[in-house]
């Protein structure tokens, strides 16, 4: 709406408004005929068709006369002319010495409401005045209908551990998405999580179910658990050796290619990102496994860790002693239970078998 049509209604609407109060101010009067005293103002009285300018004009002298006086005289009188009286620019002008028209005049007089309760009217009629134009600049904010949403059809990505599609922050990032789009409960997004859990993560949500009652507990319990598995060295590793041959089209090689590329490439190459590295490469998984436990935050402190769990090592292998072998004489093995397969005779078998050998001298 323009600035124009805005005045526009607010003019209207504060027309409206007076007139409503002024015609309600001019039906509480009472219209009396009687004669005037000398104390009483003259006023010129319009015709009845005149339109809303007549209340207009007896509220502003009733205002006028009720603020001269003081006092809150519930009968102050306001003489007016009757409708029947000539005026004095007509062209029938009555003689001056037509004592009809001067002695007999009749008069009409104006019984007013007190001053208070005019003041009343008056506040209220501002009041209206004010929640007309507040209306016409400031329409009512309507809310939005709540989105229509049908959680079957809802995507939830799934989250492995193990599949390091994506880590378990980007994972829960995601679902905080979800829940503000579509405006999910607790027990709604405790539904949709648990069903696309995979792996170890959803066996830990198993074990856990009881005392999984918010997303809250959920998110703060599987960052808590799988956050730390995630190691700069194998975000290396996927990036170096995925190629298109692991996608099924160019596309999809680009787009998983630059994940893995941002993940392994574009962050902060620490001391303790290169220690990780070098510890993810050791083939046996138990110094792996350990090293990682410890988290050596440079090289001088890997080193440091690699001789003292060297040093325990062959601690423990000395602990051990080995003994010699002992001599194990060849034992003829006993043929007395064992059949021929040739002449199916005991007491040999078939390489041993007198068959055999007669019929290759033969």
């Amino acid at each position: 709406m323009s600035t124009d049509q805005k005045w526009f209604s607010v003019e209207h609407g504060t027309i409206g408004a007076l007139n409503c109060f002024f015609g309600d101010y001019t039906r509480c009067n009472k219209m009396d005929v009687g004669e005037s005293d000398g104390s009483n103002h003259e006023i010129s009285e319009a015709p009845q068709a005149a339109g809303p300018s007549s209340p207009i004009l007896a509220l502003s002298m009733a205002g006028c006369v009720a603020s001269g006086s003081g006092n809150n005289d519930s009968a102050r009188k306001i003489q007016a002319p009757s409708p029947r009286a000539t005026p004095a620019s007509s062209s029938h002008a009555v003689p001056a010495n037509s004592t009809s028209a001067s002695d007999s005049r009749e008069s009409r007089t104006v019984d007013f409401v007190p001053i208070n309760l005019m003041q009343g009217m008056m506040q209220e009629m501002m009041t209206q005045l004010i929640q007309t134009t507040a209306k016409a600049f400031n329409p009512p904010i309507e809310k939005p209908a709540p989105r229509m949403r049908n959680l079957e059809l809802l995507y939830v990505p799934t989250f492995d551990p193990d599949d390091r599609t994506d880590t378990v922050q980007v994972w829960c990032r995601n679902i905080d998405d979800l829940i503000k789009e579509y405006e999910l409960s607790n027990r709604e997004v405790l539904n949709l999580t648990r069903k696309n859990l995979r792996g170890r993560a959803a066996e830990w949500a198993r074990r856990n179910y009881t005392n999984l009652l918010t997303w809250s507990e959920l998110k703060t319990g599987l960052i808590e658990t799988f956050a730390d598995e995630t190691r700069y060295y194998d975000d290396l590793t996927l990036f170096i050796e995925y190629t298109s041959e692991q996608a099924g089209s160019l596309s999809e090689y680009a787009t998983r290619k630059w994940e893995l590329a941002k993940r392994a490439i574009a962050v902060e190459v620490t001391e303790q990102r290169l220690v990780e590295a070098v510890i993810s490469g050791m083939m046996d998984a138990r110094i792996r496994s350990d090293l990682l436990r410890q988290t050596p935050k440079n090289l001088p402190q890997l080193i440091q860790s690699l001789n003292s769990y060297k040093r325990k090592r062959l601690g423990k292998e000395s602990d051990h002693t080995i003994l010699p072998k002992r001599f194990k004489p060849n034992i003829m093995p006993d043929f007395k239970s064992k059949r021929c397969h040739k002449c199916h005779k005991l007491g040999h078998v078939q390489r041993n078998c007198s068959d055999i050998i007669i019929n290759l001298n033969a």
